[in-house]
């Protein structure tokens, strides 16, 4: 089960969202319609602290998503 602790260090406004998808449950969309989470797709909490704490580590200029869909 993901909790409060698998996102830690993250301010509240990202954990929250973050924990909302990693539940599964549907997201709002740019179109204001909520979208649901196919649970196929997506990482682990301890993947994307990893990622996370890299990108705060090395302080990249950008960074380029690969992986999605």
């Amino acid at each position: 089960m993901v909790s409060e602790e698998s996102y830690p260090g993250l301010e509240p406004r990202f954990r929250s969202r973050l924990l909302s998808m990693a539940r599964g449950e549907p997201q709002l969309g740019m179109d204001d319609n909520l979208h649901p989470i196919d649970p196929r797709v997506g990482i682990a909490p301890a993947q994307g602290m990893w990622i996370h704490d890299l990108c705060v580590s090395l302080k990249p200029k950008s960074t380029l998503e690969i992986g999605l869909a």
